[in-house]
């Protein structure tokens, strides 16, 4: 058989009807909410799921630590290793200090202004955009906000914000506990 006798079949050549487009249903099942309803049902719930919304507890906690992580990045911005106590500072030329707080507090009396602000525009150029709430707020401030108060300021701003809005959860801890925290924490 050459391509030109060959045709394509039609449906009333023996081929079988095609399937219906939507699955049979009987009309007990409709009315008893069958198989086929339940499973778009339970599809529908487990696509919706929300995250769970943050605690101050936690939200303070992202904080702190990225506070933490902020001072190293201004001390190793600042090369204060060179003139560091800590021997495993000056091996691995980078701040890896227990308290990066005091080496920054000592490093503000020494570095220029113009080279403290270079450097917080380097590291809020490199932060990335979708990176958290807490982390967002601590890599914006100035290395001489994490001693005045700026910071803590900022943050606290952010949690009535977000508190206002329903993203953030208050189990125990209020604004008042989170400022009693964060005094304690030395800052």
């Amino acid at each position: 058989m050459s391509v030109a006798e060959r045709r394509e079949p039609e449906w009333g050549d023996g081929i079988k009807d095609p399937p219906p487009l939507t699955p049979p249903h009987h009309s007990q099942e409709l009315a008893g909410g069958g198989k086929f309803q339940t499973d778009i049902a339970t599809r529908r719930s487990t696509l919706r799921k929300s995250k769970p919304k943050t605690t101050t507890a936690a939200y303070a906690e992202r904080f702190e630590a990225e506070i933490a992580r902020q001072q190293r990045r201004y001390c190793d911005a600042f090369a204060r290793w060179r003139d560091c106590d800590v021997k495993a500072c000056r091996r691995e030329r980078a701040c890896r200090g227990e308290q990066p707080s005091r080496c920054l507090k000592r490093a503000l009396d020494v570095v220029p202004r113009e080279e403290q602000r270079r450097a917080h525009r380097d590291i809020v150029k490199a932060t990335p955009a979708n990176i958290g709430a807490p982390e967002r707020i601590a890599r914006q401030c100035l290395p001489i906000e994490f001693y005045d108060g700026g910071a803590d300021r900022q943050a606290i701003g952010e949690i009535k914000r977000l508190r206002e809005t329903g993203k953030l959860v208050q189990r125990g801890d209020n604004v008042a506990s989170l400022r009693l925290r964060l005094v304690e924490a030395g800052r």
